[in-house]
């Protein structure tokens, strides 16, 4: 049995209003979304704020949700957007560039979203 095929009775569930249901998601994508978010913010505290706000409006707008094999996708949207919310304007960090072979580096960007078993 698949991932997807784990999640997507979870998230049909959780949907419908199942606060069990939804605990157990939040026990699947906890810890990504959190790691994910202090590497996004850098800074604990505001990662903590940022995933709180993030799974208190993923079970508000889950039922808005209209594909459940999309809440992996769904979910790493929601926590990137609670992150520019809650991120001040000030606060931008800026992270020293290094010389790469070929010119000018790129910033690390978070390629994707790991989907957890």
């Amino acid at each position: 049995m698949g991932v997807m095929e784990l999640l997507l009775p979870l998230v049909e569930r959780a949907r419908d209003g199942d606060r069990a249901a939804f605990g157990d998601l939040h026990a699947r994508f906890a810890r990504p979304v959190y790691l994910a978010l202090v590497g996004l913010l850098r800074r604990r505290e505001d990662a903590e704020d940022a995933w709180q706000v993030t799974f208190l409006a993923a079970w508000r707008h889950l039922p808005r949700l209209r594909r459940a094999d999309r809440f992996p996708g769904w979910l790493y949207r929601l926590f990137r957007f609670c992150r520019y919310i809650l991120q001040p304007a000030a606060q931008v960090s800026f992270r020293p560039i290094r010389r790469g072979i070929c010119g000018w580096r790129r910033p690390v960007r978070l390629r994707h979203f790991r989907r957890v078993v």
